[in-house]
């Protein structure tokens, strides 16, 4: 089980490497070692935290050598944020080199916390690799065992071929051969490989006539194991510009040209009839593809149910840097065939495409480029590369993708004893022209690979690895401004499959993740946010909220990247980039100081505003809120475990024992009436039913050493209509304890708390509706400010409203603390 963060961040990197404890206010060693780690040159660090990791950049994980340099390293999230992998550098760390892992304080929690310290590990590589690269077998025959009744077509049959139909599995030959007046039914046939099938394609035949000199076949597909008796191929194959094809199942060729240096293919654009063209090169030895107004997909490919038709056009240039795919197989097709299959490849992405899409549920899609390395190992087995691209949408947005990235794939699956492992070693840097989005949307976008080793039509063996592009974004978008809030990320994913049928088995490998940024475009008049008060050592999260110029309130609470935040008395509490803010030992209580919180949209205006920030006593509100919540939920277990006798709960007198450590003697018999009067099984009431999630405010009517008196308001839910609350609590042995309880219902236009000017803004709007004082259709409130006045002898924070309507105007002010709320003038 994972601990409860408090105030620190714990990690654990790699084996027994680094472990800093999480205690409140300690400060722990990271390690005390005088020995350093002798690693292989391509060692794979992971760090472990103990709460999900939300964001880094490469200053904050990063590994050195002894003079400062660092080393091209690729760092990844992964096990739902609880993982942190470093990645080696292609072709691994200099051999008998010491290097430095440096974890920076900086790398942040989902939950707004920061790593206590940088944390460091050196270590020393030898000149050994960790994972074995993938040598072929020498003794391999590199052949293709057949069935006994299977033949491969000769050329002379072949050439006989009238009609043939591999789909409705129909075959007619004019003339007569050899071969062709042996075959019958029963027999199995391989044709030889075409551009539409290059490994081939396997038939048996389950019907001949003879007409004269025209022959027919009915055939039907076979079982890979009455076409394959054994396999035994083991290469490493370098795939060519020479290579690549076309997939005919993908793209309509029109036309095609070929020069010495490249090869040109026309495709027809269904959708506008317009022709794009796609340009198989080499360059400097490597291969080359050119896309230009290539069709992705038309309304034959993709339709969302009850939406608009996904069109997709795609421009750009990929080219591949050292291609190869690593292939075992030995034995008896299907049981225990596969020994490795493997692809790896660097790869120069510059493509762009766009989508329009609307949609209210999630729509992923992966989309073949119609580009294929088809590739023989040996007759008609080998391997057979598609490419693809991948998108992933949630919303309503017309978007433009622009990808450039260098991607490195490496990924397979290898068999150790009598098991499988899989592996995927890929990385994705993104280049200076960086991947976009235009629109407002929730969505990915991936390129790569997807592999199979194959024999004929069969498929032994498959993965895929997507390197990609996710975004999300909230926010709004209109033609004449954007307001939206944008986190993305790089991201690796594969699966991968063996076997065929019930046979197969299937992995997923872990997604890894690697964060960009969290940045806003908003263009904010004010930034508003609550003051804070805590205790000395205690912590608070600041709540940061932007106004625009139509008075719409964005709340800003992710980790934004452009807001920054500076302490005036850095002596008394910190703040971390996140909002979270600490007051120092040093502190005295009733010692106040601000924090001034900047704000920078993309287009480089700033708007700045002062939070009040004071050190109060251990009466402070969220104490006082632990110690309600923990005492009422513990009266609802007590009361809820009571034991049924003869369908009803039995004595209260049982429950006393455990009673006596949350509420007090004066109290137990005003708890004993409310038992029997309201408790019943069927019922399944008890005091303190609900846990309210939202925050509490609390004015303090009494406070002595031994008693407290507060009077709180719980806002309507769907559950009730909101109380005003008043808790009485004194110490017995030691123990806080609930001594008295009065709930009073809130009047239909009373009070009620919100800690949100959004919050505030909507429930003053629905207690207008109440009361027949507000027109939807065409009154409007509209948030003006934030200020602080003295109200029942205390500063209070209040927001001001403007309602508009058919009459004129009036203003409302709304107490953050309290959620009383009034006319003014």
């Amino acid at each position: 089980m994972k601990q409860p963060f408090l105030q620190k961040w714990s990690v654990w990197m790699s084996v027994i490497v680094l472990f800093l404890t999480s205690m409140l206010g300690a400060s722990s060693p990271a390690f005390a070692r005088t020995t350093i780690d002798v690693v292989p040159r391509d060692k794979q660090w992971t760090i472990t935290v103990n709460e999900p990791i939300d964001a880094f950049t490469k200053d904050d994980v990063y590994v050195k050598d002894a003079t400062g340099k660092r080393a091209d390293v690729h760092s990844f999230v992964t096990n739902d944020g609880y993982a942190l992998i470093v990645r080696p550098p292609e072709g691994g760390y200099e051999a008998d080199t010491t290097y430095t892992l440096v974890v920076s304080e900086r790398v942040t929690s989902q939950h707004r916390n920061e790593l206590d310290r940088t944390v460091e590990r050196t270590f020393r590589t030898n000149d050994t690799f960790e994972r074995n690269v993938f040598e072929p077998r020498k003794q391999s025959a590199n052949a293709v065992t057949y069935g006994e009744r299977v033949t491969e077509l000769p050329l002379d049959t072949v050439q006989l071929l009238q009609t043939a139909d591999y789909e409705s599995d129909s075959f007619t030959f004019q003339g007569t051969s050899d071969a062709l007046a042996s075959l019958t039914t029963g027999d199995i046939v391989i044709f030889p490989p075409t551009d539409e099938y290059p490994f081939g394609w396997s038939k048996e035949i389950v019907k001949r006539t003879s007409t004269g000199n025209k022959t027919t076949w009915k055939t039907k597909e076979p079982a890979l194991e009455d076409v394959i008796a054994s396999i035994d191929i083991s290469q490493l194959l370098e795939l060519t510009a020479d290579d690549l094809a076309v997939n005919r199942d993908v793209h309509t060729v029109i036309a095609s040209e070929a020069t010495d240096d490249e090869r040109t293919f026309q495709m027809a654009n269904e959708e506008d009839g317009t022709i794009g063209t796609m340009t198989f090169a080499e360059e400097d030895g490597e291969p080359v593809i050119r896309f230009a107004n290539v069709e992705l997909s038309n309304e034959r490919d993709i339709h969302i149910e009850h939406e608009d038709t996904v069109h997709l056009l795609v421009d750009g240039t990929v080219t591949f840097h050292q291609p190869t795919v690593g292939i075992d197989f030995q034995g008896i097709p299907i049981v225990s065939t596969l020994e490795h299959l493997s692809f790896e490849s660097g790869a120069t992405v510059e493509l762009e495409t766009s989508v329009g899409v609307k949609t209210e549920n999630e729509w992923k899609k992966r989309f073949n480029t119609g580009v294929a390395f088809p590739i023989r190992a040996a007759g008609v087995a080998g391997a057979d590369i598609q490419f693809f691209i991948q998108f992933g949408l949630e919303g309503e947005a017309t978007l433009t993708y622009e990808i450039g990235a260098d991607l490195a794939y490496a990924a397979g699956v290898t068999k150790v004893d009598d098991d499988y492992e899989w592996f995927n070693d890929s990385n994705v840097t993104p280049t200076p022209s960086d991947w976009k989005f235009k629109g407002s949307v929730e969505g990915t976008l991936a390129v790569g690979p997807e592999v199979e080793a194959k024999v004929a039509q069969f498929t032994l063996a498959s993965f895929d690895v997507a390197a990609g592009y996710r975004m999300n974004v909230s926010g709004h978008l209109s033609p004449t401004e954007a307001c939206y809030t944008m986190k993305d990320d790089l991201f690796i994913e594969a699966h991968s499959a063996i076997g065929r049928g019930k046979l197969t088995i299937e992995a997923d490998y872990p997604l890894l993740s690697q964060p960009l940024s969290v940045s806003s475009t908003c263009d904010f008049d004010q930034l508003i946010a609550q003051p804070i008060r805590l205790p000395v050592g205690g912590t608070a999260n600041i709540e940061l909220f932007g106004v625009d110029r139509h008075s719409n309130i964005e709340p800003l609470d992710l980790v934004q990247w452009n807001v920054s935040y500076t302490v005036d008395q850095p002596r008394i509490v910190a703040v971390n980039r996140l909002g979270k803010v600490r007051a120092l030992s040093k502190g005295i209580n009733g010692q106040t100081t601000t924090i001034r919180a900047t704000y920078e949209n993309e287009s480089g205006k700033t708007v700045e505003t002062l939070i009040p920030v004071e050190l109060v006593n251990e009466w402070h509100n969220a104490w006082m809120q632990d110690v309600i919540r923990s005492t009422q939920s513990s009266i609802r277990d007590i009361l809820s475990s009571a034991e049924v006798v003869n369908g009803a709960y039995g004595p209260f007198e049982s429950l006393e024992g455990s009673l006596r450590h949350v509420v007090s003697e004066r109290y137990m018999p005003t708890l004993k009436q409310y038992y029997e009067n309201n408790m019943h099984p069927t019922v399944g009431l008890y005091l303190f039913m609900y846990e309210e999630a939202f925050p509490l405010y609390f004015n303090v009517a009494k406070r002595d050493p031994g008693r407290f008196v507060v009077e709180t308001v719980l806002p309507p839910s769907d559950r009730n209509g909101g109380t005003r609350n008043v808790y009485s609590f004194i110490t017995e042995q030691g123990e806080w304890k609930l001594d008295n309880f009065v709930e009073t219902p809130l009047e239909p236009s009373g009070i009620v708390l919100q800690a949100s000017p959004n919050g505030a803004k909507q429930y003053i709007t629905n207690r207008l509706i109440a009361d027949g004082a507000f027109d939807e259709k065409k009154d409007k409130l509209t948030f003006q400010k934030v200020g602080e006045d003295q109200r029942n002898g205390r500063l209070m924070t209040y927001y001001t409203f403007e309602h508009t309507h058919a009459y004129g105007s009036n203003k409302f002010k709304y107490y953050v603390q309290d959620g009383y709320y009034t006319n003014f003038h």
